[in-house]
């Protein structure tokens, strides 16, 4: 039986952060680069203190580093949500987002909206640059 794989972007997180695979195995605290390389080739799941270090080192979010396994839990999040459902239990099924989190927070200073704002112009900023770049 052939194993799955759960497709990601670690290794081109890594080539991006200009890191070598034996770097960033010594910082998951591993001796050799074999089982970073399980990570890449999407053989093996870290453990989740792996994966949050991972997501620290390349700073990119956990469902973008592992975006196979998260769409695979997504999918089975949606399936078992409708199946409760049909028995009279609704559960919210939209997409998280750490933005609309801290605005939900009991206290959200001026600060906070100002950062929040400033962080939301430079998103959108660096998407549109990517679109006009992508269309040249």
């Amino acid at each position: 039986m052939k194993k799955l794989r759960h497709k990601n972007s670690l290794a081109g997180a890594r080539r991006r952060g200009g890191l070598q695979q034996k770097q960033v195995a010594r910082i998951l605290g591993h001796s050799t680069v074999r089982q970073l390389c399980r990570y890449e080739a999407g053989d093996a799941m870290p453990s989740l203190e792996a994966a949050f270090l991972l997501t620290q080192l390349y700073r990119a979010p956990l469902r973008s580093l592992f975006y196979g396994y998260f769409e695979k839990c997504k999918r089975l999040f949606e399936e078992r949500s409708r199946n409760l459902s049909k028995s009279g239990v609704d559960i919210e099924t939209s997409e998280y987002c750490s933005i609309e989190e801290r605005l939900n927070q009991t206290i959200v200073t001026q600060i906070d909206l100002q950062k929040i704002h400033s962080h939301t112009a430079t998103l959108v900023r660096r998407r549109a640059e990517r679109m006009n770049h992508l269309s040249s």
